[in-house]
């Protein structure tokens, strides 16, 4: 009954956007009209678009986001530090991420971490991720190429025990905020993802936003072993909404290289970001903090 009506709809939006064509250096894309389209549609009008506005129409609009999460400022005693430094906090929070490397230094874990998530990818668990949830869930590797698992609870990798273990390591993270910067997270979520290749990639989007998910920090663990700058599968974040005085427009776009036993942290709320396109199989390991 309502899908006459829905269609109508989305052809008036698509016709808009035809007469809009002619100058696409001047057009500022309303957000909602973008998320009103149909993937297909979607994809097809940003594809004739030059770069800058594709990124003001991905732009999520000021009005949707979610306050900075405060870790420096909220630290009550240092002493109680053993993972972090202040700095790092400060850093977390004043630019909205922070890079860890050599989170488990050990050559041992990192390559059994690597095969395991091979192992698991083998085996067929891993399904191509959607966007959305339920009924209204749709799949365009044009948009997003991985394929993911849920990881419901830790212990669904017990028999896993390089998964379980940095995932513990990472746990421990979530504790020490907890027990320092009054960050009251007793949520968390986990997946595992692979990235196959053949120039897989996942478009600008944000982790949390008004009317979504509460995440409030993502901590990315990558394990790609002997990965090179060509491989191509960066994550590319925009800084744009960390209120980031003095800085040149250069300095709010970061491409972090998805290196083994690299631990990435950033503000779920307001980093903005995309997994560029990749030439090879790319692992990583999320949990989110909510």
């Amino acid at each position: 009954l309502h899908y006459p009506l829905r269609r109508q709809r989305q052809m008036c939006i698509r016709d808009r956007y035809g007469e809009l064509m002619a100058d696409t250096n001047k057009i500022q894309l309303p957000h909602d009209l973008i998320s009103a389209l149909p993937p297909s549609i979607k994809m097809n009008i940003l594809s004739h678009l030059d770069n800058d506005v594709k990124q003001h129409s991905l732009c999520t609009p000021s009005e949707n986001l979610l306050p900075i999460v405060e870790f420096a400022s909220q630290l009550k005693d240092e002493s109680l530090l053993s993972k972090f430094t202040r700095s790092e906090l400060q850093k977390l929070e004043s630019e909205g991420f922070l890079i860890k490397d050599n989170f488990l230094n050990n050559s041992e874990d990192i390559l059994g971490l690597k095969e395991e998530a091979i192992s698991i990818f083998n085996s067929g668990k891993m399904k191509k991720a959607g966007m959305s949830r339920g009924e209204k869930s749709w799949v365009d590797e044009k948009i997003r190429g991985d394929f993911i698992l849920w990881v419901h609870d830790k212990e669904q990798f017990s028999s896993h025990l390089k998964m379980y273990y940095v995932l513990n390591k990472i746990e421990q993270l979530r504790d020490e905020l907890n027990r320092s910067c009054n960050f009251q997270c007793s949520k968390t979520q986990i997946q595992l993802a692979c990235y196959p290749g053949h120039g897989s990639k996942y478009v600008r989007h944000l982790d949390s936003f008004i009317g979504g998910t509460n995440r409030r920090i993502t901590a990315l663990y990558y394990l790609n072993t002997d990965w090179k700058k060509e491989d191509g599968g960066c994550l590319r974040m925009y800084l744009d909404h960390m209120n980031l005085k003095g800085k040149e427009k250069n300095d709010l776009v970061k491409d972090i290289e998805p290196i083994a036993d690299r631990l990435l942290l950033f503000q779920s709320r307001r980093i903005e970001h995309e997994v560029l396109p990749t030439s090879k199989q790319r692992f990583s390991l999320t949990t989110w903090f909510y």
